[in-house]
């Protein structure tokens, strides 16, 4: 995947470079390749800069405006390796889940069950996740989490049915701690002392969310 720089008009005006973007397999008796479920893809985040990364490990590239890389941001971490129940818990949502229409038949399902035989799988779970900057320019690193019973997205906005763990790095690349936000909740923008975004309730109905940002002193 290659990545330009555009400056406020929307004009290109530069070329940060090309980077890995996800991880393609095919099975022996699958005559096309597809991406890889559970493997590392890339991550970006931008503001003043840019925050690049391939999630087969915990290094992130910084780079300014000109596409240099400036700095890395590093974090030791242990992969988490996908399990049989892993594997189950996605094929019973894929298979079960709904078709574009929002029904399910036996032919919907069978197809499904069919296509979950060509899928391919990784042995472990990406580095970390999706990257956020804050109004203040810190960047917000989503931890590797183990998928809950039903792992699959099927709305844009999909809230995560457990609480997220995100990594807080400032400016100069220092990890600042360790911020949860709360299950059913999608994070949309981060300002200095707030958490906004989309909160689905027990009825699944969404409502616009803004949570308290307390810092230590």
């Amino acid at each position: 995947l290659e990545l330009f720089l555009f400056d406020e008009s929307g004009k290109r005006v530069g070329t940060v470079g090309k980077f890995p973007f996800l991880v393609m397999a095919r099975r022996p008796n699958v005559r096309y390749e597809s991406p890889m479920e559970f493997s590392p893809r890339i991550t970006v985040a931008a503001s003043d800069v840019a925050y690049i990364g391939f999630t087969d490990s915990y290094d992130i590239g910084v780079y300014d405006r000109s596409g240099k890389r400036i700095r890395t941001i590093r974090r030791a971490w242990t992969p988490v390796r996908v399990t049989k129940q892993d594997l189950d818990n996605y094929k019973a949502a894929f298979v079960g889940g709904m078709n574009e229409g929002g029904t399910t038949s036996a032919d919907w399902r069978a197809f499904r069950e069919r296509r979950f035989g060509e899928m391919n799988f990784a042995e472990t779970f990406p580095a970390h996740g999706q990257m956020k900057v804050d109004e203040i320019g810190n960047l917000w690193v989503q931890e590797t989490q183990r998928p809950t019973a039903d792992p699959m997205m099927n709305r844009f906005f999909s809230a995560p049915k457990l609480p997220i763990e995100w990594s807080v790095f400032d400016r100069a690349g220092r990890w600042l701690g360790q911020v949860n936000t709360p299950a059913n909740f999608w994070v949309f923008e981060i300002g200095p002392d707030y958490i906004a975004g989309v909160q689905r309730d027990e009825l699944d109905v969404e409502h616009v969310q803004l949570y308290p940002l307390i810092k230590p002193r």
